[in-house]
Order: C-alpha cells, then sequence, then structure tokens
C-alpha cells in the first residue's frame, strides 16, 4: 500500500472515530440533559420550575429549550402571576465541540424574553436584551467548567436614579461528585440616586473559593478574597455631600470543612474606613460554625425549596416539613459564633462577640410532645463586649458629642456599681449568657420571671477559635 493510500486510510478511520465520538457524546448527553431537566420540572412547588422542555437533536449539535416559571403558582385574587422565562442551550457535540477545546460538549446558554418583556426590558434600561453571556465546556467525565460574562453597561431604572456597572468576569468548575471552584472579577458598579444625593459604590472585587460536595453552593471550602471599597455617600447633617460609611481595603479568607458527616467554617474580614465621619483605624471580623450536620442541612435547603410554594388545607403538616430537617440538627451541638467584631479608633478599640447553639439536645428530646421548655433548657446563647474608657472618649469626639471626663466616669461608676460592667485592668467588660435555661450577666444569676437558677451541667469542649 502506498503512502497516499496510507494516509487516506489515515484520515478515513480517524474521521470515522470522530462520527463514531460525536454520535456517542450527542447521545450522552441527550440522556444527561433530559434527566437533569426532569428533575427541575419535578419539583412542583419550587419558587423556580421548569413547566416545559424541548430537546432537539442533531448530529454535531443539539438545542434544549426549557419554560421556566419564577415566582408561586398562588391563584389569590390580587397575587402577582408567575414571571415567565425561556432557557435554552445550544449545545456542539464532542470529542472536538465547535473545533475547539477538547470534551464531551459546549454550550452556550441564554435566556430568551417575550416581545413585551424585550419591549418592557428596553423601557426601563434602554438595553436590547441581557446582558449575559455563559459558555459551558463539558468534559469527558462529566465535569464543567462554566465561563460567566456581563459587559460594562449604564441603566437608568427612574428618573431620579442611574446605575453603572463596569463588566463581571466570573468562572465556576464543577465536578462530578459536586464539589466546585468558583472565582470572579468585579471592577465595580455604581448607584446613583438624586433624592438625598445616595450614591452606592463597589469597586475592585475579586473572589475565589471552593465548595464542598454535595451542597457546592452552600457549605464552602477554602477561599479568599478582596474589595477595595464599599461606600454610602449622602447628605450631611450640614446639607453638603458627606460619606456616611466606608470599607476600605476589605479582605477576607474561610476555610471550611466535613469531617465525620459534620461541617464546620470559619472566616475572617478586615479593613478600615470610616462610619459618620468616624475615621476607623482597623475593622476586622472573626466567624466561625461548628459541628452542622450535612445530611439534614441537605434535607432542610430541599424542604425550603420545594415547599417554597407549597399550598393545602394543613398547614401544620407544611411547617413540620420544613422544621423536621432543622430540629435533626440540634443533637450535634450545632454553634453559630461571631467570636469578635473589633473596631479601632484613634490607636483605641473595641470588641464585642457573640455566639448561639445547643448543648445536649438528645434524639429522645426531639419525640416530646411539648419541645419547647426542653430545647430553652438547651440552648446555648452568649454576647460579650470589651472596651475601654479612652475607646469611649474617642468615639464620643469623634461624632462631636465630647463628655467631660468626670462626667463619664461617674456614668461608668454607675454601670459598674449596679452590675451591668465590670472592670478588667485598665478595660471594661460585660457578658449576658443564657444556658441551662436561665440568664446570667457577668457570671452571676439574672432572674427572670417563670425561669429557674442555672443548674451545674458538664461543659461540652469547645471547638478552638481561629488564629
Amino acid at each position: 500500500m502506498n503512502t497516499p493510500i496510507k494516509a487516506g486510510v489515515a484520515v478515513a478511520a480517524l474521521a470515522a472515530l470522530w462520527a463514531a465520538g460525536t454520535a456517542y457524546s450527542g447521545k450522552q448527553l441527550q440522556t444527561e440533559l433530559l434527566a437533569q431537566a426532569e428533575g427541575w420540572k419535578a419539583q412542583a412547588n419550587s419558587p423556580l420550575r421548569v413547566t416545559q422542555i424541548d430537546y432537539q437533536k442533531g448530529f454535531a449539535s443539539s438545542t434544549r429549550t426549557l419554560h421556566v416559571q419564577f415566582g408561586c403558582m398562588n391563584n389569590a385574587e390580587g397575587s402577582p402571576e408567575p414571571l415567565k422565562l425561556t432557557w435554552r442551550d445550544r449545545i456542539q457535540h464532542g470529542p472536538l465541540p465547535g473545533f475547539g477545546a477538547p470534551g464531551a460538549a459546549r454550550i452556550e446558554s441564554e435566556l430568551l424574553l417575550s416581545e413585551a418583556q424585550a419591549q418592557a426590558l428596553k423601557k426601563l434600561t434602554g438595553l436590547d436584551s441581557l446582558p449575559i453571556a455563559l459558555s459551558t465546556l463539558v468534559g469527558f467525565g462529566g465535569n464543567t467548567d462554566t465561563r460567566i460574562s456581563v459587559p460594562a453597561f449604564s441603566l437608568q431604572p427612574d428618573a431620579n436614579s442611574q446605575f453603572h456597572l463596569k463588566g463581571l468576569q466570573a468562572r465556576v468548575q464543577l465536578a462530578r461528585d459536586g464539589s466546585a471552584h468558583f472565582e470572579g472579577d468585579l471592577p465595580g458598579y455604581e448607584l446613583h440616586s438624586a433624592q438625598g444625593g445616595v450614591k452606592v459604590l463597589v469597586k475592585d472585587a475579586h473572589f475565589e473559593s471552593a465548595g464542598l460536595a454535595p451542597l457546592w453552593w452552600a457549605l464552602t471550602g477554602k477561599g479568599q478574597g478582596r474589595i477595595g471599597q464599599i461606600s454610602l455617600q449622602g447628605t450631611g447633617a450640614d446639607g453638603k455631600p458627606s460619606t456616611l460609611f466606608s470599607i476600605d481595603g476589605l479582605t477576607y479568607t474561610q476555610d471550611g470543612q466535613i469531617k465525620d458527616q459534620l461541617y464546620s467554617a470559619q472566616m475572617q474580614l478586615q479593613g478600615k474606613g470610616q462610619v459618620g465621619g468616624m475615621a476607623l483605624d482597623a475593622v476586622s471580623m472573626k466567624m466561625r460554625m461548628e459541628r452542622l450536620h450535612t445530611a439534614p442541612y441537605l434535607a432542610l435547603v430541599q424542604a425550603a425549596m420545594t415547599q417554597g410554594c407549597a399550598v393545602g388545607d394543613d398547614p401544620k403538616a407544611q411547617l413540620e416539613a420544613l422544621t423536621a430537617p432543622l430540629l435533626q440538627l440540634l443533637p450535634h451541638n450545632p454553634l453559630m459564633s461571631v467570636d469578635e467584631i473589633k473596631l479601632s479608633l484613634g490607636g483605641k478599640s473595641a470588641q464585642f462577640s457573640y455566639s448561639v447553639g445547643t448543648q445536649g439536645v438528645t434524639a429522645d428530646d426531639l419525640k416530646a410532645p411539648a419541645m419547647a421548655p426542653v430545647l430553652m433548657k438547651k440552648a446555648v446563647f452568649k454576647m460579650g463586649a470589651q472596651t475601654s474608657a479612652e475607646f469611649i472618649q474617642q468615639l464620643a469626639k469623634a461624632s462631636g458629642k465630647e463628655l467631660p471626663p468626670e462626667a463619664l466616669a461617674q456614668q461608668i461608676e454607675m454601670a459598674v456599681n449596679q452590675g451591668f460592667v465590670q472592670r478588667q485592668g485598665d478595660k471594661l467588660a460585660a457578658e449576658v449568657e443564657w444556658k441551662a435555661g436561665a440568664m446570667l450577666l457577668n457570671g452571676k444569676p439574672m432572674p427572670l420571671p417563670g425561669l429557674s437558677q442555672p443548674q451545674p451541667q458538664p461543659e461540652l469542649e469547645a471547638a478552638p477559635a481561629p488564629q
């Protein structure tokens, strides 16, 4: 066999393989995309519903069209009609979809408007179509890589307002197991309102994070981000433009993980700024979440989605469907805590904290006919604050309401004598705690009508606060 014939055979073989791969990927993708859409359609009580599915399959490409409704199907008189939209996916089959990067498919998605909706959009914003583009590359193993692009645009919602977006770029990489990685850049946006001279400004925002399986959009892993500035400007008491609120150089980090089916996460934020004309040297926050059981949390999210528009003659049953998974979280001693909110002003600082959770709830407790009294005794709440007389004076001075030192000292001494505040060296501190069905103020019982004094209980080992 001579060389030209060999080359022709090779080309023919490659063409046959490509055709077979294209046909196979097209069939597989059709099966998966239809199953996905049917799953959405089955959620009849969700505020976001798929009502109709159309799939037109070709050899090298296909089109999936979904008719979608936003809002509840409520026939009550005067209730708003659901918003009806059309979602269209243009699908190019692999193994070289669109003769670009290799993959099972490439999907270009768009949201279509009816003629009436397009006219309303044009009248409201001046835009001919929705300014968003989504492109998804589907890998051979089922992974997806979606890029979202929104160009810069301006619109005028009403005669007194203007909105300017400098664009948006985002990417979501979703693995077959339900984990994900997402990142995005928001150069900024501005919202102006002639009434009151209000201006909202956000600029230079970037984020990236990992989502954990199976709820990648609800349970996050490691991540970080920044926002160059968030500010709210308006008219001051003197009638002149003034910055009412501003945070500059805001950065955050987070770290979430699942161990033994329990989710925990920590987050830290820090920046600087000003509030009401008061310059803040630093603003920081530390938060954490502990022992959130993933299975009932997933059930809670699904119940909230499917019951969002549920109607019927038994509201008690609907409430139980929503609260049952929430109650199943409690025996794992979940904790939500803001360990520190710290403000620094003029070299002085103040910090606040609070936490809420449960301790010692059992499966038998959840079967009690009157559950509220049981949970009240096993709920845990704590709120604390720590500052100094110097910070209070700095805050009063910055707000234009400076107190004479002797007047401030007298007010502080009164609060200490009444037990509302404690002295801890040169600091002033206060703590309110709900524990074992009773209230404590600075560690001492605070009698409340109808409640008993706290009884000693074994302490739950607390997870360490983030450093």
